[in-house]
């Protein structure tokens, strides 16, 4: 099985105590991905992941003839106004010709778009558990998030079963071409 070399756009920098775990998203993409590669019974080592920090006045992007997957992460800047996560204000109002919805939601019509072995977003962060989001919400809670109703209803959520590695593995079958099996996956 070959290795699947693999480009994140790091496009923020993680809350303290979630760099002190994973350095970097990069380390929390692959932590993610290594659990999908796991629960398909793929080797752990199925990635050659190199991260690229958008934020730094350096910065350069990867050459894309030498990598076969290019993920970009989220960022608490929206396109909008300054935003995190799940409870950010961009929004997507219509698709892309030949582009498919993934989901909606009583928030945002468009949560997700996929377009065979082309593209897959989605609007939330599967990659982020339980852990994480507390963490993320702990540190919002000390800059004064806004709306303390959301705040509360993201921190209940966060305790709840996180079906991470799930997507990982759906996530994985996409990167790999293995559309046949998607649907009994996902079902």
């Amino acid at each position: 099985m070959s290795i699947i070399r693999t480009a994140i756009l790091d496009c923020d920098s993680l809350v303290t105590s979630v760099r002190a775990k994973y350095g970097d998203y990069g380390g929390v993409v692959t932590a993610f991905l290594e659990a999908g590669a796991k629960r398909l019974g793929l080797p752990e080592n199925l990635f050659e992941i190199s991260s690229w920090k958008v934020t730094e006045e350096s910065f350069k992007y990867p050459d894309l003839d030498t990598i076969e997957t290019l993920i970009i992460t989220g960022s608490r800047s929206s396109a909008y106004d300054d935003a995190i996560h799940q409870m950010h204000h961009d929004i997507l109002y219509s698709l892309p010709v030949g582009v498919a919805s993934l989901g909606s939601s009583s928030v945002c019509e468009v949560q997700g778009m996929f377009r065979p072995r082309k593209l897959l977003t989605l609007q939330g962060h599967p990659e982020f558990d339980g852990e994480i989001m507390v963490s993320l919400l702990e540190a919002t809670d000390e800059l004064g998030f806004d709306d303390k109703t959301l705040w509360q209803d993201a921190m209940a959520r966060s305790r709840e079963p996180h079906h991470g590695e799930l997507v990982a593995s759906v996530i994985l079958r996409f990167i790999r071409g293995d559309f046949d099996s998607l649907d009994a996956e996902i079902q």
